[in-house]
């Protein structure tokens, strides 16, 4: 299994466009809504669908506590007997995944 991670606030201007880049590739999306006020959750969620797991988190000016919200959150969304084969991969906002075939690439 690989699930992503995305942190965000209000950024429906971009999500969109980097969760398309992310979402063949994995089999969920971690979005960490710090506070959007704007269509931000509604973009990742018609961008990603039903691999879209919202979660929410307030902002506290630490972004190593942020980090590492989110990567709990994802490793609590993978099944325990797929901990220990499973990818958790980190996206920007604003960045565009370029890895076409990375699904099989970490399967192998």
């Amino acid at each position: 299994m690989i699930i992503s991670t995305t942190i965000t606030n209000s950024r429906a201007d971009v999500i969109g466009a980097a969760l398309a880049t992310v979402a063949p590739e994995v089999d969920v999306c971690v979005v960490i809504d710090t506070g959007a006020t704007d269509d931000t959750m509604a973009s990742a969620k018609a961008v990603l669908g039903p691999k879209l797991v919202a979660v929410s988190w307030p902002w506290r000016n630490d972004f190593a506590a942020a980090r590492n919200f989110a990567l709990a959150a994802a490793r609590d969304h993978l099944p325990l007997d797929q901990r220990a084969a499973s990818w958790i991969i980190t996206a920007d906002t604003d960045e565009w995944l370029r890895i076409p075939g990375a699904r099989a690439a970490l399967a192998t």
